[in-house]
């Protein structure tokens, strides 16, 4: 096997696993070093902390896609007027419907300024 593979793997994994093992700590010390284990069992704080990062996470992530991609987006589009024009033909060849509109106009927004 290469050793660029192998480093590879190593470091794929790597991020998987420490993003485990540091969930698995926060929750251990939050427990252990906060008046919470006089009040609640470890049993019962692991699944309410993991559901309050599952949900945190949902929310978070949903406001990312909805903020940072746009951005992300206008930022692409502003340094390739090409592929902004190439888009807006594409979608006005296809199918009309309120979001390809939307986009469209968006768009054209783009290339007037």
């Amino acid at each position: 096997m290469n050793l660029k593979v192998i480093y590879h793997n190593f470091r794929v994994g790597q991020v998987a696993i420490y993003g485990v093992l540091t969930m698995i700590n926060f929750v251990i010390i939050s427990h252990t070093l906060t008046i919470v284990k006089y009040i609640i069992p470890l049993s019962v704080w692991v699944p309410l902390v993991m559901l309050g990062v599952i949900l945190t996470s949902i929310i978070v992530g949903k406001q990312f896609k909805k903020i940072q991609l746009g951005t992300d987006s206008n930022e692409v589009f502003r340094h390739s007027p090409e592929l902004m024009k190439t888009l807006r033909l594409i979608l006005e060849g296809q199918e009309k419907t309120v979001i390809k509109e939307k986009w469209i106009n968006q768009l054209k927004e783009y290339e007037t300024n």
